[in-house]
């Protein structure tokens, strides 16, 4: 086996193919299971915030004003929009893989290939931050909620 090799002289194996072959359709089958999951969430979450508003509106006897509801309604329901939104685009990126990838390797389709591992790669680097921006706010919060006991 030569040890030189650069990396353009790479190829697709069978054995490889086949794996590949599987990635893509659990990716597919992951990224259509969040969609749904997303439509849920969305669904519920509208939901959730017409019944907060009745139930604040409801309340008007023992002093809360309609407002309140129509604020926390409002917020709930902005809530689950942008909650939805940040799931909704590493999906669409995985689903986009999943589709190249198997069009790439049923035409041996060099392009193909390249996109899906570009959309693989956005995948990966939306994860990231949104993991980097999740580890930023928990010590954010930490550190408020440390000097809060302090004091």
């Amino acid at each position: 086996m030569d040890q030189n090799r650069g990396l353009f002289s790479l190829s697709i194996e069978p054995l490889t193919k086949s794996y590949l072959v599987d990635i893509a359709r659990w990716a597919r089958f992951l990224s259509l299971f969040g969609m749904v999951g997303i439509t849920l969430m969305l669904v519920s979450g509208i939901a959730y915030s017409i019944w907060l508003n009745t139930f604040f509106t409801s309340m008007q006897d023992r002093g809360i004003s309609s407002a309140f509801g129509n604020a926390v309604g409002i917020g709930a329901a902005v809530s689950v929009v942008v909650a939805a939104a940040l799931v909704f685009f590493p999906l669409m990126y995985m689903y986009r893989f999943a589709t190249r990838m198997r069009k790439a390797l049923a035409a041996n389709d060099q392009h193909s290939l390249n996109i899906a591992f570009l959309n693989l790669k956005i995948y990966f680097r939306y994860i990231g931050i949104i993991t980097i921006l999740i580890i930023v706010f928990f010590a954010m919060w930490l550190v408020l909620f440390g000097i809060g006991t302090v004091m």
